[in-house]
């Protein structure tokens, strides 16, 4: 009898459990759907604003192997799903970011380490506002390896024969489309997608769509510039992103000689990262302008040179708090004068 009463109880508790679950589940459930329908209607709202409008990608550097797809080019919609999965979320937040969003693709022979970009809005009187903008991943530049042999070769910007995703809404939704085009390039990749959080992104897509759309009347991008992981430069570079990357390059050239220098006079470690932060202290990074209003290259390199140094001191000092000084300057002394390489435009 005390058998069967258990017995009984433990059927009862089974199904309380499974109904439980279910409530559950459907109250996940239910809370998904209406975010991806929330999230659905925010992608609705992007396309209605932008309903008819086509960017204009151009791209004067097909022979150095340099192509671009547009949003409107029927390979878009197929590079995308290979780019970032099908990942629903992912997806809309794509799509909300057109028309302004393009892929080149990487079909030169080299890697490629840097990209500059202008984005050009023209209003219906003719004038119109360039935005520049660009990114890199210098390091084999500067003679940095990965520390992992298996990386070599692997870590540029668009390495050879690959593709790289690019937006004028950068700031807003590049984290997210990095991350997932890690995870399909590495499926083993521990990322959880956040639905939330990438749907808020795209009333922000949206609101400035609108501005846009009521302000200009035609949409552009141009390549301006691609740097080679070999230094060639390629591009009319009205950025001057190509004196920016050489004033990163120069300061940490200069930084690596003075090492060089106080290790033959026979400093100790910690008078040289002494020393190296006496160099990159009261530095100020504000771009100075020429007299006619416009910056220079001049004036680009030497911004960027301060900025690199002011970077380079913020880390150290956090390196020198976590660590000893001989692994800090072991760090710094890591690549060799020879090591770097030389740029020039081609």
């Amino acid at each position: 009898m005390l058998k069967m009463l258990n017995v009984a109880w433990i059927v009862v508790l089974f199904v309380v459990a499974v109904v439980m679950a279910s409530f559950i589940w459907g109250l996940s459930t239910n809370r998904t759907s209406k975010v991806l329908a929330k999230g659905s209607d925010r992608l609705m709202e992007g396309k209605r604003l932008m309903e008819g409008k086509h960017i204009s990608v151009k791209n004067d550097l097909q022979i150095h192997g340099i192509e671009v797809i547009a949003p409107s080019d029927a390979r878009f919609e197929i590079e995308l799903l290979r780019y970032v999965g099908s990942n629903e979320s992912i997806i809309s937040l794509t799509q909300a970011a057109k028309p302004f969003a393009f892929f080149i693709v990487n079909n030169s022979p080299k890697d490629i380490v840097g990209v500059s970009l202008r984005w050009g809005l023209k209003k219906s009187d003719g004038t119109s506002v360039e935005i520049p903008q660009s990114e890199a991943n210098p390091g084999v530049l500067m003679g940095i390896k990965p520390i992992d042999p298996k990386l070599l070769g692997k870590t540029s910007l668009i390495n050879r024969g690959d593709i790289r995703f690019f937006t004028y809404f950068k700031g807003l939704i590049d984290p997210h489309i990095n991350f997932a085009n890690m995870r399909v390039k590495n499926p083993s990749l521990s990322y959880s997608y956040r639905i939330d959080s990438n749907q808020m992104a795209i009333p922000a897509m949206n609101a400035e769509n609108e501005k846009i759309v009521n302000n200009f009347a035609n949409f552009s991008v141009s390549i301006d510039g691609i740097m080679f992981s070999d230094g060639v430069f390629v591009g009319s570079d009205q950025n001057f992103f190509f004196d920016a990357l050489r004033g990163d390059i120069q300061a940490r050239k200069d930084i690596l000689a003075s090492i060089i220098e106080n290790k033959h006079l026979g400093k100790r470690n910690g008078e040289i990262l002494d020393d190296v932060l006496s160099k990159t202290a009261n530095i100020s990074v504000d771009l100075a302008k020429s007299p006619s209003g416009h910056v220079t290259r001049e004036e680009m390199f030497n911004s960027s040179y301060r900025s690199y140094l002011v970077n380079l001191r913020s880390d150290l000092l956090v390196k020198r708090s976590n660590t000893s000084d001989e692994y800090v300057v072991k760090q710094l002394e890591s690549v060799q004068i020879s090591d770097f390489v030389n740029l020039r435009k081609e």
